[in-house]
């Protein structure tokens, strides 16, 4: 039997746990500083940190699909 880890390796704390979840359950992924936005922007908001199932399903509700939908929000909006 056999032990497995998935790893992620990024400029911070947050995108390297979304990258150590990308490729579960055994896996390694590696986000190079200037390629934060590409990985991050397709990927659905409930793939962030503190993002549960029913802020997911409120948030797509006003059309908020993916982490790039919700980084082109303005902070008034």
């Amino acid at each position: 039997m056999g032990l497995t880890c998935s790893v992620g390796i990024a400029p911070n704390k947050l995108v390297a746990k979304i990258a150590s979840d990308f490729q579960k359950p055994d896996g390694l992924t590696v986000v190079k500083p200037e390629e934060v936005r590409q990985f991050l922007e397709p990927l659905k908001v409930i793939n962030l940190i503190g993002v549960g199932k029913k802020t997911g399903e409120r948030l797509e509700e006003l059309g908020i699909n993916t982490i790039g939908d919700m980084s082109k929000l303005s902070q008034g909006s």
